[in-house]
């Protein structure tokens, strides 16, 4: 059985309507934030960050090469030298343990390079050490050993594999963008979905509660044009608000109050409306 609401219940539902359309948009909106600050976080975290400390690395060891080389060719001291070489040596484990901590390795060829990376760096202590005493002893020969017979492999196992983990770096920033972007359309579809429900409603809504006002303000205004014109038997036929079907209202007027006629007319009034009436078919 259908529930026919007054205007104050309608009222409440178009209120209530609107406050669960801004609801959902809010949480529609939360979410995309959250998950835009999460993508970035996690690029941030896990690819932004290992990526500046393997630069870094790369950059300390280069250096180091080449200062060897300088030495070598009586260009840069060796006293320098070695004062960078113990900065670097001071670094280098801060900044691997950087790059172990956030960087996400999410592939096994990216395992393999970090595996491959470790072993290389592992052998550095032992070559700083050596190196360190060269640089102190001023000792040539040994620092041409060190640069053509040593490092040639500590490049292989150390810088080379910093530089092929810079794209797989790249790759999982271009995959988490992708995800993003694959969300965002995904919450842009739910908001406009919701937009258009919601604006449904609330024209759906719109219309019934004018039709509810419109609808009784004319029945009122066509009874007092009636009662204007003489007929004290008009009747108003205003809709309900009642929820169930009314017992004494007619069959043909399921929802309506029932029908009322107006008071009868005292005896007076109706002399003289009938003396008016009489005098009025007279006179035409």
């Amino acid at each position: 059985m259908a529930i026919r609401l007054n205007l104050k219940a309608k009222l409440y539902v178009a209120a209530a309507g609107a406050f669960a359309a801004v609801l959902m948009m809010t949480a529609v909106s939360l979410y995309g934030n959250k998950s835009a600050h999460d993508a970035l976080t996690r690029v941030f975290e896990g690819n932004v960050k290992p990526l500046l400390a393997a630069q870094e690395i790369d950059s300390l060891l280069k250096e180091v090469r080449f200062r060897i080389a300088g030495v070598l060719l009586d260009q840069l001291p060796a006293v320098g030298s070695k004062n960078h070489l113990a900065e670097v040596r001071g670094k280098l484990p801060g900044l691997w343990g950087e790059y172990k901590s956030h960087a996400m390795a999410s592939t096994p060829e990216s395992r393999e390079i970090l595996t491959r990376l470790e072993q290389g760096l592992a052998r550095l202590p032992p070559l700083f050490d050596r190196l360190d005493k060269a640089y102190g002893a001023g000792d040539k020969k040994s620092l041409q050993e060190i640069l053509e017979d040593e490092w040639p492999s500590i490049h292989a196992q150390v810088v080379k594999p910093l530089s092929q983990l810079l794209p797989q770096e790249a790759a999982d920033v271009k995959r988490t963008y992708e995800e993003s972007a694959t969300l965002g359309q995904r919450l842009d579809v739910i908001a406009l979905a919701l937009s258009g429900v919601s604006a449904l409603l609330m024209l759906v809504c719109t219309v019934l509660m004018v039709r509810s006002i419109t609808g009784s303000v004319n029945a009122l205004d066509r009874a007092m044009s009636e009662l204007a014109r003489g007929n004290l038997a008009a009747r108003a036929a205003v809709r309900c608000p009642r929820f169930r079907r009314n017992r004494k209202s007619s069959p043909g007027q399921p929802w309506c109050c029932p029908a009322k006629r107006a008071p009868r007319a005292s005896k007076p009034v109706r002399r003289s409306t009938a003396s008016w009436r009489s005098a009025r078919r007279w006179s035409s």
